[in-house]
């Protein structure tokens, strides 16, 4: 008498494979999730009126005042008025109109406002 042979057990490899691939998909988008979140102002209101004044110098192509701008946040930042991580992306908009990205850095400006 024969015996029946059970089918050969699937391979831990392909198994293995499946799971970190994955893991590095779920990685991936978090951390794609983390580099297109914006950060709130946590703004005072005359903080607010720079920021829209930054808007407008960007969109008016106006490097002296979007210096003054930056100035004046680096103000509101220092006495608390305007929180650190929204310091960093309102720098970050104006180097990005200083080296000439005008519509890029607007448009990451306007996000910015605009999800508050």
């Amino acid at each position: 008498m024969k015996r029946n042979k059970s089918p050969a057990p699937p391979k831990k490899s392909g198994y293995v494979l499946g799971i970190a691939v994955g893991l590095a998909c779920v990685s991936l988008i978090c951390l794609l999730i983390y580099w297109r979140s914006v950060p709130k102002l946590q703004a005072t209101e005359a903080a607010l009126k720079t920021v829209d004044a930054l808007f407008t110098a960007i969109n008016a192509h106006d490097l002296k005042r979007i210096e003054a701008c930056r100035v004046q946040l680096e103000r509101y930042k220092s006495k608390g008025e305007l929180g650190p991580s929204a310091m960093v992306e309102l720098a970050g908009c104006c180097q990005q109109a200083e080296s000439g990205a005008w519509e890029p850095a607007a448009r990451r400006l306007y996000r910015l406002i605009e999800n508050q």
